[in-house]
């Protein structure tokens, strides 16, 4: 928007012209622009109103069809139900006649159910005797693993010890060798001392000044190499101490080193000997092992044959039970599908009332098509009041050109004042009305159709299966057998078996046929969330058509206002 003033903008008259034309024109073009957003806007309503049209006229004719298809199924199905009902008193007479031979044969089967119970209890002694020898086994195995155990733990500290022994054996060899070294330096300051002992001698004998013959000092050095003052020679009687002190080192270093020679035979004669009891032990063990495994084998084999044997004889009696609940069975199953043929009846009547909603829900439809014409019309409306406001641009800018001339532009300013008042009136009433057509109808219209939609959710029922129809068949049969008729076993469940396998091919067919329809159905139901999406988006493209709308408006009072802003100036 361009505002324009005289004292911010001290141009000639031909510049504030020109700048007044290139405001209009931009205004214009801002205008066009929204006018066309706003077509494109009614053309997809318009297209989403005619596919939501196609798809409800789609929907109604696939309820008729699904109508018809299931009037059709309901006949042939009363026709194979009383064909049915025939079959099974046929049926009825016939297992009648044969009671007789199947008590024969119940009464046979009892005996000899009598004497498997007598052999099961038999091998149940048995089973108990295998079971105490197998603990008795697993706790002497437990002995045998606590003993091996322990020898093992025995092992580990004799390999410890033995470890042990071999490092002192290495450090008490380090510390002879060490000894040896100190007996060689030892032995070597003793032959020094000798020879100059020897010199000394000889040396006292030849000289001649026995005034001075203190005994020359002999210097004779330890082997401590650290001494650094200079060396007094010692005495005759010192370096005796000396060679009686280290021959007497000498001595115990050899005690020492045969102790330790002796230790070291100690030690490796107590290794050789805990590995010889390790390997006697461990083959004892070994040998212990294989044959409580033996032991194992056998009793697992026996426990399995007698497992094989308690088995054959619960299966024997296990068949004789199974033909009896069978007889219930059937007779359950005859009942349930009684049942379940008054249960589709019930879903036909549903499907009745689920087809005057439809026709509820088209009638509403029709009044929301009605509304929309509306508001479409008020759309044109709006569409007529912008090409006005773009006539009136067109005449301004001619104004505005014409202004140095021309002394009526106050009266004619005047006439555009309470033209655009009247324009902006109508859009506030145009935008009262939509907002009243979109808010309170369409809003109560579509709150009322997804109501209906969750209600007839709600009342529908469940599927039919072929396992409802067959409890249906065998509660029916249940209700006509008799109390001797569970009695009988095995003659009369293979006649049965037959007839009820011809039951269920029918059934198989009932149940393709259900399954066709709940496929319609499921379709049916997709169809409906489409329609309601569809709603729900137009709901949406109508909220932004009031948006739109609030935003022209505001555009207009604004372009008003600048408009007498600039009339103003001029004056």
């Amino acid at each position: 928007m361009v505002n324009i003033t005289l004292e911010e903008v001290p141009l000639g008259h031909s510049a504030q012209t020109s700048s007044r034309k290139r405001g209009a024109n931009e205004q214009t073009a801002t205008l066009q622009k929204r006018n066309k957003q706003l077509e494109e806007e009614n053309k997809q309503l318009s297209l989403s109103l005619d596919e939501l049209d196609s798809q409800h006229n789609l929907a109604m004719q696939n309820v008729l069809e699904l109508k018809t298809e299931l009037q059709e199924k309901l006949s042939a199905v009363t026709t194979s139900y009383e064909a049915l009902k025939k079959e099974h008193a046929d049926k009825f007479i016939n297992s009648e006649l044969e009671m007789a031979r199947l008590r024969k044969q119940l009464d046979s089967v009892m005996q000899q159910q009598k004497g498997l119970e007598s052999e099961n209890q038999q091998l149940q002694m048995q089973v108990t005797n295998y079971e105490a020898e197998v603990k008795k086994s697993i706790e002497d195995m437990a002995d045998l693993q606590a003993l091996l155990d322990k020898k093992t733990q025995d092992n580990v500290e004799l390999i410890e010890k033995v470890k042990s022994a071999g490092r002192l054996a290495d450090k008490s060899a380090d510390q002879l060798m060490e000894l040896q070294q100190r007996v060689d330096q030892l032995t070597k300051e003793l032959e020094d001392a000798k020879q100059v002992k020897e010199k000394k001698t000889s040396e006292s004998s030849t000289s001649s000044m026995g005034k001075h013959s203190d005994d020359e000092f002999i210097v004779v050095r330890d082997g401590d190499a650290n001494s650094s003052g200079p060396a007094t020679p010692p005495t005759k009687e010192e370096l005796k101490d000396k060679i009686v002190q280290l021959e007497n080192r000498v001595s115990e270093l050899t005690l020492e080193n045969g102790s330790l020679a002796l230790k070291l035979q100690d030690s490796e004669m107590e290794k050789q000997l805990a590995l010889t009891v390790m390997r006697e032990n461990v083959q004892e063990l070994r040998t212990r092992c294989e044959e409580t495994d033996t032991a194992l084998k056998l009793a697992r084999e026996e426990l399995e044959e007698q497992q094989e044997n308690l088995e054959s004889l619960k299966e024997k009696a296990a068949e004789a039970v199974i033909a009896q609940q069978q007889l219930k069975a059937l007779a359950e199953e005859k009942g349930k599908i009684e049942t379940e043929i008054l249960n589709m009846k019930e879903n036909l009547q549903n499907v009745l009332e689920l087809e005057k909603r439809l026709l509820f829900s088209e009638s509403e439809k029709e009044t929301l098509q009605i509304e929309l014409q509306r508001v479409r019309a008020t759309q044109e409306r709006i569409t007529e009041l912008e090409s006005k406001v773009q006539n009136l641009i067109v005449e301004n800018q001619q104004l505005r050109l014409n202004a140095e001339a021309e002394t009526e532009t106050q009266n004619y300013s005047a006439e555009l004042a309470e033209r655009i008042k009247s324009l902006n009136e109508e859009n506030e009433t145009l935008r009262a009305e939509i907002e009243s057509i979109a808010h309170s109808k369409f809003s109560e219209a579509i709150a009322e159709e997804k109501q209906e939609i969750t209600d007839l959710d709600a009342d529908d029922d469940e599927p039919l299966t072929v396992d409802k129809i067959k409890e249906l068949l065998s509660s029916h049969i249940k209700s006509k057998l008799t109390g001797e008729m569970e009695e009988a076993c095995r003659a009369v469940q293979e006649r049965i078996t037959r007839t009820v396998n011809e039951m269920e091919r029918k059934i198989s067919r009932l149940s393709e046929e259900l399954l066709d329809l709940q496929d319609s159905k499921l379709v049916w139901d997709h169809e409906k969330k489409t329609l309601e999406a569809d709603i729900s988006q137009y709901i949406l493209q109508c909220d932004e058509l009031m948006k739109n709308n609030e935003i022209l408006l505001n555009e207009l009072e604004n372009y008003k206002r600048n408009k007498l802003e600039t009339i103003q100036e001029h004056n």
